[in-house]
């Protein structure tokens, strides 16, 4: 995402790998994410999603965008 970003000037959207311990590390690079199995229990896709795990990265999306505008 990295190298993409210094090659272009549109919007990007991280298709996957972000997570709790990520996220504003990545929203620093892209303007929106696709975020799946990391809201899930253990990881897993096949989990249900983890309501406190979704609200946690919810909130930290949240406060990025605060402070970043």
């Amino acid at each position: 995402i990295r190298k993409v970003r210094q090659c272009v000037d549109l919007p990007l959207i991280a298709g996957s790998g972000v997570n709790i311990n990520n996220v504003t590390d990545q929203f620093s690079l892209v303007e929106a994410a696709i975020i799946g199995s990391s809201r899930k229990a253990h990881g897993k896709a096949e989990e249900p999603i983890d309501y406190d795990l979704a609200k946690a990265l919810a909130d930290k999306v949240k406060a990025y965008r605060k402070a970043n505008g």
